[in-house]
Order: C-alpha cells, then sequence, then structure tokens
C-alpha cells in the first residue's frame, strides 16, 4: 500500500493486482481458493514474507498428516489383555525415524536442509497411569523439496504401517492427510528474479518454509518470495521487522511496478 501511493496509477500500462488473503498460517486456504477460481492470469507475482530483502525463487512444500493409533484398553497389571496404542505408535514413529534419514540421500543444493525434513511435533495418548493405552496420536509434518511429490513420504509411511500389521493383525491405524501444499520453483533466468537480484543486491535463494507462491503460480504467475524481517524471529514474542528493511522494501516494490506495470 505505501508503495502504490506513490504512484501515479493512470499512467499504468499493464494490469496491477494487490492480493490480500485469509488463512495463510492453517494451510493457506486463501491463496487456494483464489488459485481454484482464478478471477484472472498474472505474469509476476512478489509473495511477501520475511526474507532479508533476499529474493526467494524456490521453496519446498509444507504437508501434515494427524495419525492416530488404535490398541485395546486393559489393566496395566495385566497387559496381556490389552494392546498398548503408544508402543504400536512407538514403532511407528520409530520408522518414520527410519524414513526421515532415508529422504536425506535425495538432495538439492541451495536449500538449508537440502533434503525433504519430517518431524513428529505433537504426541499425545493413554488415560492414566495403570490403563494399557487404547489410543494414541501425533502429527507429522514434512516439507517436500521441488522435484519430489508432496505424498511420496505419505506413502511410505503407509508402507511402514502395513508392515507393523504383518505380524500385529490388530494393528489400526488412522492417517489423515490434512494438509499438502505444493513446493515451487522461480527459473533463474525470469525477468522478475533477476530485477529483484538487481535492485536489492541479494543473489536468489531459497527458502525451507511453506508460502502463497505456489498459488499464484497455479494463476500463471512467476513468482518470487520476497520481504523485509528474518523468519527465524517469526511466530515467537517480541518478533520484530527493522524500520530501515521496512522502508527499502517499500522502495523496491515501488521501483517493481515501475518496471513492470508502466
Amino acid at each position: 500500500m505505501a508503495a502504490i501511493e506513490s504512484i501515479d496509477l493512470s499512467r499504468l500500462k499493464e494490469p496491477l493486482a494487490l492480493i490480500f488473503t485469509a488463512d495463510e498460517e492453517i494451510g493457506c486456504l486463501g491463496a487456494k481458493r483464489l488459485a481454484e477460481v482464478r478471477p484472472f492470469a498474472a505474469q509476476y507475482a512478489i509473495v511477501g514474507e520475511p526474507t532479508l530483502l533476499q529474493p526467494m525463487r524456490a521453496g519446498k512444500g509444507y504437508c501434515l498428516a494427524e495419525i492416530t493409533v488404535r490398541g485395546r484398553e486393559a489393566h496395566s497389571a495385566y497387559p496381556g489383555l490389552g494392546a498398548s496404542a503408544i508402543f504400536r505408535a512407538a514403532r511407528l514413529i520409530e520408522r518414520i525415524e527410519r524414513i526421515a534419514e532415508e529422504l536425506k540421500s535425495d538432495q538439492r543444493a541451495g536449500f538449508d536442509p537440502p533434503y525433504t525434513s519430517a518431524n513428529v511435533g505433537i504426541i499425545n495418548g493413554g488415560s492414566a497411569k495403570n490403563v494399557v493405552a487404547g489410543e494414541c496420536h501425533f502429527t507429522l509434518e514434512w516439507r517436500p523439496i521441488p522435484g519430489q511429490k508432496s505424498d511420496h513420504v505419505l506413502n511410505l509411511v503407509k508402507q511402514a504401517v502395513a508392515d507393523l500389521q504383518q505380524p500385529d493383525s490388530d494393528f489400526v491405524c488412522e492417517i489423515d492427510a490434512a494438509r499438502a501444499d505444493e513446493s515451487f520453483e522461480t527459473r533463474a533466468d525470469s525477468a522478475l528474479v533477476q530485477f529483484l537480484e538487481q535492485v536489492s543486491g541479494n543473489a536468489s535463494g531459497t527458502v525451507a518454509f511453506g508460502t502463497e507462491a505456489p498459488s499464484m503460480i497455479a494463476l500463471g504467475a512467476d513468482a518470487v518470495v520476497f520481504g523485509p524481517g528474518d523468519i527465524r524471529v517469526a511466530h515467537r514474542t517480541g518478533e520484530f521487522v527493522p524500520a530501515d528493511q521496512l522502508h527499502e522494501c517499500v522502495n523496491i516494490l515501488r521501483r517493481a511496478i515501475e518496471r513492470f506495470c508502466m
């Protein structure tokens, strides 16, 4: 908005759109809806994220699965009468850890880390200390590198479940693949990439976090993630964006409008 205030919009020769989306943090739902209805096509898109004013031309995807493992409750004094969902979940998580190690063999230079990462971030299970757990729930997230299908890890986990069911026919596991955001990559020779490299003085790079760039690409755009601030201080108490970077970003966005729309 600040960049546009200094622009004489009557001089625009190409369309200019400001896109404001909802629910980015819970799955980029607004951007995905926009890409689905396709109200317009786009040639170039700058996606605002904290990148220290470094243009990011490629990014990992973001996928999430909610996994529930079932067991059979019993008094812990008589474990043979039950089946521990926590023990079963532990065996599955151990397999997921092995999958995470195997994923390191498929690498893309320029990313940090250069492979698809996986993380079990939350786990809950059981009802009491003296009860064999009847249910265990955990979340699994993974961030696929460009060129790797978003369901690759999901399929590996499903195969791990099938393997665990061979010796344990009562092993019940439900997987809710709640989110699958694609990775993205824009050509290094894109006019937008080269322009942002020139005006920012920074070589283009990559991001390991999910963004709305894939939805902009679905609209036909060369998409670059770019903005002031550092993602490493985001999502925590005391997060901030340096004022000088804010002012410089406004200047760069104004110059981008002049370059591509006037």
